[in-house]
């Protein structure tokens, strides 16, 4: 995944990882993520888990789309420390990629200040498809 070498320390400094998960979308221009906004989440979050507040970033993608932003993918903090993700988390992935034209987007799980592993994600044949890829700073 390319980012801006600035969006990921902003990013990674404003994580914050005591329960509940937290999480929110990436966007960008030329295949570069170089914005993100953070979810607001949903009150009813449970305590290890990232529920997004649908309407709050369909608001946020409608202002982006206006400026030339382009939805790259979804982050969430896993406050155990855990890169995995979950049944759930798989099946989310899933929806959101059934539900948009996109090709691929991406997943990072944030466990640390300092750690992050991405997920690219795509549906082949029905199915999904997830592969771990490295962060190329630009």
């Amino acid at each position: 995944m390319k980012i801006k070498k600035q969006t990921f320390d902003e990013l990674m400094s404003n994580i914050y990882l005591p329960p509940p998960e937290m999480g929110g979308i990436l966007g960008g221009q030329n295949n570069c993520v170089n914005t993100f906004v953070f979810d607001k989440g949903l009150p009813n979050n449970n305590y290890d888990e990232y529920i997004p507040n649908i309407d709050f970033l369909n608001d946020i993608l409608n202002k982006w789309n206006l400026n030339g932003i382009e939805l790259y993918g979804m982050f969430h903090t896993h406050f155990e420390g855990g890169f995995a993700l979950s049944t759930n988390d798989k099946k989310y992935i899933y929806r959101i990629l059934q539900n948009t034209k996109l090709n691929d987007l991406y997943f990072p799980v944030i466990v640390s200040q300092q750690m992050m592993m991405v997920y690219k994600a795509n549906i082949e044949k029905g199915q999904l498809i997830l592969k771990t890829e490295d962060i190329e700073y630009y």
